[in-house]
C-alpha cells in the first residue's frame, strides 16, 4: 500500500500497488501502475526417479550346506601335570671393599715445565714537547699583519689571524710530532662577519663568545703532520 494523489479530485488515497490498474475511489479516475510487476511463472521441476540399489543376496555358508559327513577326531589324552620344580636363592656373598692408602701417602708431584726467560723491554726514549720560533719572526709577523689589517680597514683580519696561527703551529713540536694548520682567511671571512653583526645586534654581548668560536674553528684545522 502507499499513498497516492488524484490529479482530478485532487483527493488523496491508499493504492494498492500489487494490480496493474489503480482507481480512485472518489472520482472512479483509473490510472496505470507504473511499478506493477507481474508475478514470474516458474515452471515444475520434473524429477527423476529415484535407482534402486541393487540387492546382493549373502552367499549361504558353506559348511551349513555341506552334505558331507565330517570325520571324526580321535579323542586326546589328557597328561597328568608335572610338579614345578622349587630353586633355593644363592647365599649373599660380601662385596670387596676398596682398600685404604696409609694416610700419609701423598701423590708425586709432577714436574711443571720451566718457564722461558722473557727479554727485557728496551726503553723507548722520551718524546719531547717544544717550540722553535724566535722572537724577530714572531715580530716580524706581528707587525706586517698589523699593518696590512690597519690599510684593509680590519678587511684583511681574518687572513692575519690565519697568517700568524700558521706561524705558531709550524713551530710546535708535541710528543715528538708536528702539528699543521690547513685554515683559509677566506674560510674565516664569513664567520668573522656573522659574528661581528651579532655582536652588533646585541650591544656587545656576544663578543663574549667570540673568542671561544674563534679557537673551536681554529682546533678543528689543526692536525698532527704524517711526517
Amino acid at each position: 500500500m502507499a499513498k497516492f494523489t488524484c490529479k482530478q479530485c485532487q483527493q488523496a488515497f491508499d493504492a494498492d500497488l500489487s494490480k496493474p490498474i489503480i482507481e480512485c475511489p472518489n472520482c472512479g479516475k483509473k490510472y496505470k501502475n507504473t511499478k506493477y510487476q507481474p508475478p514470474v511463472e516458474q515452471a515444475p521441476v520434473e524429477q527423476a526417479p529415484a535407482e534402486e540399489a541393487p540387492k546382493f543376496e549373502a552367499p549361504q555358508n558353506d559348511v551349513l550346506t555341506n552334505s558331507e559327513p565330517q570325520a571324526e577326531q580321535p579323542a586326546i589324552e589328557e597328561q597328568p601335570q608335572q610338579p614345578e620344580p622349587v630353586y633355593a636363592p644363592a647365599p649373599a656373598q660380601p662385596m670387596p671393599q676398596p682398600q685404604q692408602l696409609p694416610q700419609s701417602y701423598q701423590p708425586a708431584a709432577q714436574p711443571q715445565p720451566a718457564e722461558e726467560p722473557q727479554p727485557a723491554e728496551e726503553p723507548q726514549p722520551a718524546k719531547e714537547s717544544k717550540f722553535t720560533g724566535t722572537m724577530i719572526s714572531w715580530l716580524g709577523h706581528h707587525l706586517f699583519n698589523f699593518f696590512i689589517t690597519l690599510i684593509t680597514v680590519g678587511i684583511f683580519y681574518p687572513w692575519a689571524i690565519c697568517r700568524q696561527y700558521r706561524w705558531e703551529i709550524s713551530h710546535k713540536v708535541i710528543d715528538g710530532h708536528k702539528l699543521t694548520f690547513d685554515g683559509k682567511g677566506i674560510s674565516l671571512l664569513g664567520h668573522w662577519l656573522l659574528w661581528m653583526l651579532l655582536t652588533i645586534i646585541t650591544i656587545g654581548i656576544y663578543g663574549l663568545w667570540v673568542p671561544c668560536k674563534l679557537q673551536a674553528w681554529i682546533t678543528e684545522r689543526t692536525h698532527i703532520s704524517e711526517e
